[in-house]
């Protein structure tokens, strides 16, 4: 008895094969047909970035049958990830060949951190576009807009000169995700500005000349600091 390799191939598609024994009277040859089937080609389709909060169907394709890394059987998928996650997918033919393949899912969730601006001096502003504002903010690429209202509905014209007063500011990324948080701009009262000797100059206080019940806050730092005429009433 004789053996000899049969050649090998993982290409798909059915080969025939011979096997010829020969004897010194006689011979005989036999056929063998070897069938290799194609591995199946496994894709998925559904959108790929979400929002945080919401979800989105994943659908496979091109098996007769899928096994997903959550647990699922069924071809489609609705998944509601919090964090990105990455899903991966078994298929297997109807002649038990199989393949794989897996999406990843990106959460965008922006959020805001804000930090109040410096107290103003009134007839003074803020700017509440400035970068120590929002400094800490995740806001994936995203654009920030300012608003009146708490819905984020209402533009405010001009959020680089606000007065005293709530604000806020909303940050909207490219796959139409969101989040607003308030901002809030006080101002000043009774603070020395300085600008002339006279207690009773409007010019020289934020809010005003300070009235009995003023808490006064004169800083250091100044050329002119007040002097009360006679007669004149002031508390520190």
């Amino acid at each position: 008895v004789q053996t000899c390799a049969l050649p090998i191939s993982n290409t798909a598609g059915t080969s025939t094969y011979y096997v010829e024994c020969a004897t010194a009277t006689s011979g005989c040859r036999r056929a063998t047909n070897f069938t290799i089937n194609a591995n199946p080609t496994v894709s998925i389709s559904g959108t790929n970035t979400i929002c945080s909060g919401g979800s989105t169907t994943l659908t496979a394709s091109g098996a007769s049958s899928y096994s997903w890394s959550n647990g699922a059987t069924t071809s489609s998928i609705t998944v509601s990830p919090t964090n990105t996650t990455t899903y991966n997918l078994n298929g297997t033919s109807a002649n038990g060949c199989q393949a794989s393949a897996s999406s990843t899912v990106t959460v965008n969730a922006p959020a805001l951190v804000i930090t109040n601006p410096t107290p103003i001096c009134l007839p003074g502003t803020a700017d509440i576009t400035q970068t120590s504002v929002t400094a800490g903010s995740s806001l994936f690429s995203g654009n920030l807009s300012y608003h009146t209202n708490a819905a984020g509905t209402i533009t405010l014209s001009t959020p680089t000169a606000v007065a005293a007063g709530p604000y806020y500011i909303k940050v909207t990324t490219a796959g139409g995700c969101t989040d607003i948080k308030p901002v809030t701009v006080t101002a000043k009262t009774g603070e020395w500005k300085g600008i002339t000797t006279d207690w009773n100059d409007a010019q020289n206080w934020c809010g005003g000349i300070p009235t009995d019940t003023t808490n006064v806050v004169i800083p250091s730092g100044f050329s002119n600091y007040p002097i009360v005429s006679t007669g004149a009433a002031a508390t520190d």
